[in-house]
């Protein structure tokens, strides 16, 4: 018996590890643990991002809430944590083309609606001054009652027909309306793109 417990003491003796080897050890595993909880809290922000942009969506669809340009804001901000390894300059690019489209749709939907509908200059004009007032006093939806109102009273000066002033506010508010639903589209692709990317 007392010869195998030494047999065993010498073999624990001559596997165990050296000092240089329990250092190396100790990095290697270092590294698999700081490589897995990186990578983890990467995780965690690429999901809190995505959460995120999915509210851009919702925000895009309240007027004059900049929810495009927010969701733009977060990708640049997941670019920075990335490295800019998968969120590399040129979807950024793409991107903020997506970004541009989305805040010209959103302004100019409603008087391109009225210049459809048959409105002139001046009442585009007052439409947009309409726009701007409604959006001070009554936000945000003001935008929308200050559009047509503008457009209507700019064509009863126009032609002095309650009809054709109607007809034109009447496409403005339409014009509006799918303006709002192309800036939703829009961000639905910038979303899906994100997801794409990085997941």
């Amino acid at each position: 018996v007392l010869s195998t417990s030494l047999r065993k003491r010498d073999l624990s003796i001559l596997y165990s590890p050296s000092p240089i080897q329990q250092i190396y050890n100790l990095h290697i595993h270092g590294n698999i643990f700081l490589t897995y909880n990186t990578t983890t809290i990467t995780m965690i922000l690429e999901i809190i991002i995505a959460i995120l942009l999915a509210l851009g969506i919702i925000m895009t669809a309240i007027p004059t809430i900049p929810g495009i340009g927010f969701m733009f804001i977060l990708t640049v901000v997941y670019g920075f944590i990335d490295g800019f390894e998968s969120m590399d300059p040129r979807w950024l690019i793409l991107f903020g083309v997506l970004v541009v489209l989305g805040i010209v749709t959103d302004h100019a939907s409603g008087l391109l609606g009225a210049k459809f509908g048959g409105a002139r200059k001046n009442s585009i004009l007052l439409g947009l001054i309409g726009m701007l007032v409604g959006l001070i006093f009554f936000p945000p939806f003001g935008l929308f009652l200050g559009l047509f109102i503008g457009v209507f009273v700019g064509g009863l000066i126009q032609y002095n027909d309650h009809r054709k002033a109607l007809k034109a506010a009447s496409y403005s508010f339409v014009g509006t309306v799918i303006g709002m639903i192309l800036n939703i589209l829009i961000a639905i692709g910038f979303f899906v793109g994100f997801l794409f990317i990085v997941f």
